[in-house]
């Protein structure tokens, strides 16, 4: 549903005068071996989604958390994480 949703959700954020600069996550398969996650601002949302061909389930996470992506990547550490590059 992020995905699908993700230029309405942009739109009414901008017509709110949230700034074009807001930093955006979207994790897309969330707590799953094949979780990914793109870090982008809220004026390059729909292209970044494109770019990284992200589908659904996704979820974005908008504001400032969005930037600890990186620094909070919990996920990419994990065992299981692990295994599922090694099978790809």
């Amino acid at each position: 549903m992020g995905v699908a949703a993700a230029a309405g959700v942009r739109e009414r954020l901008l017509a709110a005068r949230m700034p074009p600069t807001t930093p955006v996550a979207v994790v897309e398969n969330g707590t799953l071996p094949s979780q990914r996650v793109a870090v982008t601002d809220l004026a390059n949302l729909t292209g970044t989604i494109a770019a990284h061909d992200l589908r659904s389930p996704a979820l974005l996470i908008v504001g400032d958390v969005a930037r600890q992506a990186a620094t909070l990547g919990w996920f990419g550490a994990r065992p299981l994480a692990l295994s599922a590059l090694a099978s790809a």
